[in-house]
């Protein structure tokens, strides 16, 4: 049953974070928000990492369904009150990630576009409202929060390695961009990064 229920709940989270809003942004800009890497650098490797993550997500919400023996849960942590601090921590995520990607308006994307960025780069610009104003990378840090509320839901090895993968995944991820943006908006960028810390509870370089 919790299971089942975590499912929907990804869908819905997936529903609204990926397809609505790339379909919301492509409806402003009249160009994909969604860039598939193509080249042969870091941000391809782990576009390609992340597509394992997924995997894990994947298989942490399905195998309980599928094959209820097969994918053990930790008994000590199957306990109330940490599956209604995950399910709180679940609704929180879900609600940054919208909030975040609403503030980003038309600068949101998945992917990074060299060619087309440069060449449009008032739809990628350097956004410091509302939750920007306290993280760089609000989006991730409700990424993050989904796999930290998954694994208290559903505490097994594979929702345990996804939280540990995910967690150096997104670390890297938003190294990337910062270097990319860094790139494109120059001395704005490095103000911005310089002002506002890369998560929310320290300041980074």
């Amino acid at each position: 049953m919790i299971a089942l229920a975590l499912l929907a709940y990804s869908l819905v989270f997936l529903g609204l974070a990926v397809v609505l809003r790339a379909y919301l942004v492509k409806r402003r800009i009249g160009a994909s928000a969604i860039v598939l890497a193509t080249r042969d650098d870091v941000h391809t490797y782990l576009s390609r990492c992340i597509g394992g993550l997924t995997a894990l997500v994947a298989g942490a919400l399905v195998l309980p369904l599928a094959a209820p023996g097969l994918l053990s849960p930790f008994a000590w942590l199957e306990r109330p009150i940490f599956r209604l601090v995950g399910a709180v921590v679940l609704v929180v995520a879900l609600t940054l990630v919208v909030l975040a990607q609403s503030q980003m308006g038309t600068s949101w994307r998945i992917g990074l576009d060299h060619q087309n960025d440069r060449a449009q780069q008032e739809n990628r610009a350097v956004v410091e409202r509302g939750l920007y104003r306290l993280s760089r990378h609000p989006i991730y840090l409700g990424v993050h929060g989904y796999l930290v509320g998954l694994f208290l839901c559903l505490p097994n090895v594979l929702s345990l390695l996804a939280l540990v993968v995910g967690h150096v995944l997104l670390q890297l991820q938003a190294r990337v961009e910062e270097a990319f943006m860094t790139e494109l908006h120059g001395d704005e960028y490095r103000r911005y990064a310089r002002d506002v810390p890369r998560w929310c509870w320290r300041r980074c370089p």
